[in-house]
């Protein structure tokens, strides 16, 4: 679970009246807020994507793992929604992995990722 001070309830993001602006990708969506909080995440796995909480958990823990390495890099006060597209199976872990690394790093970081 991410630390409390980068984390933010669904029905929190919601009740900001500004709108969200939605980025598409491959595998997930991105819905930004602007927040003077400096950043905050909330991690969505829709339950038509698989009935198996376990397998929607298992998602969240590798987009989860994936921003707490590159949180000291990222920077800016947004509020992020990623919604996942399709459940991370162990065989494209790797490759979702590093497509949340790039976009997280292209959208929130003045680095490039290698």
């Amino acid at each position: 679970m991410l630390p409390k001070k980068i984390r933010i309830k669904v029905s929190d993001f919601n009740k900001i009246p500004q709108r969200a602006i939605k980025k598409a990708f491959q595998n997930f969506n991105f819905y930004l807020k602007n927040s003077g909080n400096g950043m905050k995440f909330v991690i969505s796995v829709p339950k038509s994507l698989d009935k198996r909480a376990s397998k929607r958990n298992y998602t969240k823990r590798i987009i989860e793992q994936v921003i707490l390495s590159l949180i000291k890099e990222l920077n800016g006060g947004k509020l992020v929604f990623i919604r996942a597209k399709e459940i991370i199976k162990k065989e494209k872990q790797k490759a979702m992995k590093e497509e949340v690394r790039k976009i997280l790093l292209n959208e929130f970081s003045n680095k490039t990722s290698p």
